[in-house]
């Protein structure tokens, strides 16, 4: 019987790398509460009931709580390791791109600053998030 034989680690590895990056796309698409959810369930499908910081990252991202996951990023940093990547992207820098739009209503200086930095973590993001980045300027000038 095939039903307690486990994936051999590469496949693992890539199935959770499917998962995470899934996840990320929906949060970006603004996510619903009940995708956020359902999130611990699929992401620690076949790792037992493990989250890696990651996931716990993605889904207080999917909650709309922006604020823990930047906490649990800043507690999970060692110094000089690499970033943390989810689908090729920062996470830190999405989780940046999260609050600023969190915020932007109410403290757009703010909200410009922190749109910056995830520039800055994630060049390549700098298409996507430009007309953001101009509207919150011009508020700021005007």
């Amino acid at each position: 019987s095939l039903q307690g034989a486990r994936l051999p680690l590469s496949e693992t590895r890539a199935q959770v790398a499917q998962q995470r990056a899934s996840a990320l796309a929906c949060i970006r698409r603004g996510a619903s509460q009940s995708l956020a959810l359902s999130l611990p369930a699929a992401l620690a499908q076949g790792r037992g009931k493990r989250l890696d910081v990651e996931d716990q990252v993605l889904i207080r991202l999917a909650l709309g709580e922006g604020e823990e996951a930047l906490a649990l990023l800043e507690r999970a940093a060692a110094p000089g390791a690499a970033p943390l990547l989810v689908g090729g992207s920062n996470l830190y820098a999405e989780v940046l791109v999260a609050r600023a739009s969190a915020i932007q209503g109410g403290d757009p200086a703010s909200a410009l600053s922190l749109l910056e930095r995830a520039l800055h973590l994630e060049p390549s993001r700098d298409r996507s998030l430009s007309a953001h980045v101009h509207n919150l300027q011009s508020r700021l000038a005007g």
